[in-house]
């Protein structure tokens, strides 16, 4: 049987009752969700678990905050052209025409013409 030292010396797996491994896996799973929103193989991914340990004056007891911490690839940026100019004396920003906006609809289908043999 295993002593009581044994069963209750500090591991990573029981660390703050099994948070600092908590917060791995949910760490991991976010960086594995970035890999299937970010599709950039070059991007690196990282995650950082950090252990601040502390103790006081007599070096009896000791505390340990953990943080984990995750750097995702970001999406690449998206642009938009503006059109920018007055209304009615107040500036205005418009999205840019469409070329099947700036025409009217032709009316009727168009029809397949004969050709002469």
């Amino acid at each position: 049987m295993e002593s009581n030292v044994e069963q209750r010396r500090v591991t990573l797996s029981n660390l703050a009752e099994g948070a600092a491994e908590h917060l791995f896996q949910e760490a991991f799973a976010k960086v594995l969700a970035n890999f299937e929103e970010v599709d950039d193989a070059k991007a690196k991914r990282s995650i950082t678990l950090k252990l601040s340990i502390g103790h006081d004056a007599e070096q009896r007891t000791a505390w340990i905050d953990v943080e984990c911490q995750t750097k995702l690839a970001q999406p690449k940026p998206v642009g938009q052209i503006l059109h920018l100019g007055q209304h009615r004396g107040r500036p205005t920003a418009l999205l840019p025409f469409k070329q099947e906006d700036m025409f009217d609809e032709p009316e009727g289908k168009p029809q397949p013409v004969a050709t002469p043999n």
